[in-house]
């Protein structure tokens, strides 16, 4: 299959399924620190269609989340599993918490080094901005920046108390926040790079700590 919109000149939209966007929106909300996921992925046409959100254990904070390989690992083989299909995976969204919706160093080698063909990445933050892109890497390298996120059709309002509970239960259990605080001792490290300490964190604290 070609790329979408590029052999064509026409810049292709993304659309997302209302529930899905309702969901990426409460965890960017309901997550103190920066908070990441896979999702799914439907062709329509030109354009392509979010089918679905996800969230993937992980390390998150102030500054980055760090998917756990192994869990992105069993999400694939549990997909296969259940009939359906893997390809459809090629969703990477984040937030950017308080931050602006621009692409970060981090997030471009993140991108590089998924090497999902026509691979779709959201950037948002907690005042509901998003940033939206599609890059494809075979044959060549062509990444189509700036694309509208559309929510695709109106649909049944979900329960919003009963899917804000899910969404926060599913943060506990799959999330674990690191808070990242610069050493003044040089020789005491638990950070492998050598820069910082890393203090984990609960979501029961209203904000995160003091970077000042």
């Amino acid at each position: 299959m070609g790329a979408p919109g590029v052999e064509h000149g026409n810049v292709p939209r993304v659309f997302i399924a209302p529930r899905a966007l309702h969901r990426l929106k409460l965890y960017i909300d309901l997550c103190p620190f920066e908070v990441g996921g896979l999702g799914t992925v439907e062709q329509a046409g030109e354009d392509v269609l979010v089918t679905d959100i996800v969230l993937i254990r992980q390390r998150a904070s102030d500054s980055d989340t760090e998917l756990d390989p192994q869990a992105v690992a069993e999400y694939l083989l549990q997909t296969v599993r259940e009939g359906k299909d893997p390809s459809a995976l090629r969703l990477w969204w984040h937030s950017h918490a308080e931050a602006d919706v621009t692409w970060s160093d981090t997030d471009e080698r993140t991108i590089a080094g998924l090497r999902i063909d026509q691979l779709v990445s959201i950037v948002g933050n907690k005042r509901h901005e998003f940033a939206c892109r599609l890059d494809h890497f075979s044959p060549g390298r062509v990444t189509l920046h700036r694309l509208p996120l559309i929510s695709s059709r109106e649909e049944e309002s979900p329960d919003e108390e009963s899917l804000r509970e899910q969404v926060m239960a599913e943060l506990r259990e799959k999330v674990i926040l690191i808070h990242r605080e610069y050493s003044e001792i040089p020789e005491i490290f638990f950070n492998p790079s050598g820069s910082t300490l890393e203090i984990p964190i609960t979501f029961d604290e209203a904000d995160p700590p003091d970077q000042g």
